[in-house]
């Protein structure tokens, strides 16, 4: 009789040993593993690490918020400083400027104008128009080829009461530099600033408007010698008085719309324009006197005559102001609206 086998064993033995060998693949894996990638794994472990201390967290989160906020105290004393600065200079400004306008002699309770532009732009001429002051009159404001004036110089206006008109040198010399022309000359503290010019526009004039928007001071732009501007488009051709009236129509309108563009292509809001003729408001420089004879104000005049001839010679201005065939009545207005 032959005997079996029990199969059982040797089952169990085939599967132990098939664990076992898996067992030596899985090690052998793992250490071939940890001897390749050694660095990933360190640096990993430095990572979870790190991760693992909130109190190191929270240190660097300090030190961080220092940092910042020391920056920000520095920054805000930096500011602290500057404004201190601009308030002493401000304050400086003001005590100069105060010093100044009482050295030229504007009168606080008065109304102070001053007249502006480029240097011969016929400001000076339209000065002594305002103030009565016609060729031959000590005292007026220096025009054409006289020595022009190295300072503000102030004079009365007696056709507007508590009034003084401050004829201010021209800007754009040697002496007056059109940068900074608007505050060296005080002008942020007049109540009114009249810039004149006569021919083409210029940087200072553009400067001398933005100034006033600035600085909320009240502005007309007077053209001045407008009449000869109007004879020279007849280019020497014969004219009537109707003809120079029309054409003067023309002309100022042209003025008006060029002024509106130079101002435009700056910024600075549109302006309207007054036109003037300064030499027509001193056309009433002879005055008949009685027994026909003419008083012509100079030096040979007697006292008695001198002393009657400002106030009528101020009288035929004013008349010469309101019936001027250009903008004479709207420069007065506007002077005495203020």
């Amino acid at each position: 009789m032959t005997s079996k086998v029990p199969r059982v064993p040797v089952v169990v033995g085939v599967v132990v040993a098939v664990g076992a060998v898996g067992i030596v693949v899985g090690l052998v894996w793992y250490v071939s593993r940890r001897k390749t990638e050694p660095a990933d794994d360190d640096e990993r472990q430095a990572t979870e690490g790190q991760c693992t201390f909130p109190e190191t967290v929270k240190v660097q989160q300090h030190a961080e918020e220092a940092v910042h906020l020391d920056g920000e105290q520095q920054r805000l004393a930096e500011f602290q400083e500057k404004q201190q600065r601009l308030a002493d200079e401000a304050a400086a400004r003001r005590r100069a400027v105060r010093t100044r306008l009482q050295h030229i002699g504007c009168r606080p309770d008065h109304t102070n104008i001053a007249v502006v532009g480029q240097s011969g732009s016929g400001k000076s001429t339209l000065v002594n128009s305002l103030c009565v002051l016609p060729r031959g009159l000590p005292g007026r404001a220096p025009v054409g080829n006289d020595e022009p004036a190295a300072d503000i110089s102030k004079y009365d206006c007696p056709l507007l009461p508590d009034t003084d008109i401050l004829d201010v040198p021209g800007a754009g010399t040697d002496a007056q530099p059109t940068k900074g022309y608007f505050d060296r000359n005080c002008l942020d503290q007049m109540d009114i600033v009249v810039l004149c010019y006569s021919g083409s526009w210029t940087e200072a004039s553009t400067a001398i408007v933005h100034g006033c928007e600035e600085h909320d001071v009240k502005l007309i732009i007077v053209r001045t010698k407008f009449e000869q501007s109007v004879k020279a488009t007849f280019e020497g051709e014969d004219f009537t008085p109707e003809d120079l009236t029309g054409r003067a129509l023309v002309v100022k309108a042209g003025m008006q719309q060029k002024l509106h563009e130079h101002l435009e292509a700056v910024g600075l809001e549109p302006r309207d324009l007054i036109v003037v003729e300064a030499q027509q408001f001193l056309t009433g420089a002879r005055l008949p006197r009685a027994g026909g004879r003419t008083v012509v104000p100079d030096a040979e005049t007697d006292s008695e005559e001198a002393d009657r001839w400002p106030g009528d010679h101020c009288d035929q201005v004013l008349h010469n102001l309101m019936h001027d065939r250009y903008d004479g009545a709207l420069l007065l207005e506007a002077l005495v609206r203020n």
